[in-house]
């Protein structure tokens, strides 16, 4: 009775041992599909140990670095960079350098468990390359970490189509005020010396009244188009609303440096009158504040100054600018073409 008692012991444990071990082996392989789906996001994904200096591929397609890793190498930092010479365009290796310094990896690492930053690869391909905290010791240092890249191409220009759409006015495709309005407080906040200059279309309401909205449009499409032939590519050329433009100039301060672009600015209006709008006569009126570098007035002081050369510019017929003069008076000069 014992025996049988036993025997059927014995059989009910191998049976359990059976289920455990079956168990096991089912979530070891949903582990590792979940594992596997997660690795298939990233192009390549590594292993380093900070405590053994090691550094070991988990995952990785066929391509340049992978004969740099193999299956397990010493020396974690003298690897990766290796991996990162090789596959990070050339302009942009100081800076991934410094993102995969494994000596200060810790300490970036301290309050998160993952941080990232992008970068374009060898074959003009832009990536993402994330560190994810694996393990870290009793008092919270990292000691194992993934390193990842990440194939973001498709995403990136997502983006960035998003941001030109939200920077862009949608009419003439030149910065919107938003956009023109942050990009000159910053180089104000960098102390940059430049030009601001106001620019306004006269009499544009009556150039809508009388040849229509669509008309009127095409001035502005054609005027926006004028103003950044006249200006370098990293000057801000902006819409401010209506038929207000705004453009800053850098290294651009004194008046006979304005007055050369004014002048081409003058030209170029001209030859729209000539070739592109016989049945109408565009002109502008400009105010233009030079910012020096020890500048300490505002963006909304400066714009003011500007704003009220323009309206002194308006009241001359034909095309106008009038310079801001903080030693005489705020309207010193105004000149009609």
């Amino acid at each position: 009775m014992i025996a049988k008692a036993m025997i059927a012991f014995l059989f009910l444990f191998i049976l359990f041992l059976i289920f455990i071990i079956f168990g096991t082996i089912k979530k070891i392989k949903e582990f590792r599909m979940q594992l596997k789906a997660i690795a298939s996001i990233y192009s390549s994904v590594y292993m380093a140990d900070l405590e053994n200096d090691t550094f070991a591929e988990i995952h990785g397609k066929e391509g340049d670095v992978r004969h740099l890793v193999g299956k397990k190498m010493t020396n974690a930092q003298k690897t990766i960079l290796q991996v990162m010479s090789v596959l990070t365009d050339e302009k942009q290796r100081e800076l991934m350098f410094s993102f995969v310094n494994l000596k200060t990896l810790p300490e970036r690492l301290l309050k998160v468990n993952t941080i990232t930053e992008e970068f374009m690869d060898n074959k003009d391909t832009w990536c993402r390359g994330r560190f994810i905290v694996m393990e870290r010791n009793k008092s919270g240092k990292v000691i194992r970490v993934l390193w990842c890249v990440e194939i973001i191409n498709e995403e990136k220009r997502h983006r960035d189509k998003l941001q030109i759409l939200s920077e862009s006015d949608p009419l003439t495709k030149i910065s919107n005020r938003r956009s023109g309005e942050e990009k000159i407080r910053t180089l104000l906040e960098k102390h940059h010396n430049g030009m601001l200059c106001l620019v306004d279309v006269d009499f544009f309401k009556t150039i809508n009244d009388t040849h229509g909205h669509d008309e009127g449009d095409r001035v502005l499409i054609m005027f926006a188009e004028c103003l950044k032939t006249i200006c370098r590519e990293d000057d801000v050329v902006s819409r401010f609303g209506g038929d207000e433009f705004v453009i800053f100039t850098k290294d651009i301060c004194t008046q006979e440096n304005a007055e050369a672009i004014v002048q081409r600015l003058f030209s170029a209006v001209s030859e729209l009158n000539e070739k592109k709008f016989s049945h109408i006569k565009i002109s502008i009126s400009l105010g233009v504040r030079f910012v020096s570098q020890n500048n300490n007035a505002s963006f909304e002081e400066i714009f003011r100054q500007a704003d009220l050369c323009m309206y002194k510019s308006k009241k001359i017929s034909g095309n106008s600018v009038t310079f801001w003069s903080e030693t005489d008076s705020p309207f010193d000069f105004a000149q009609g073409t």
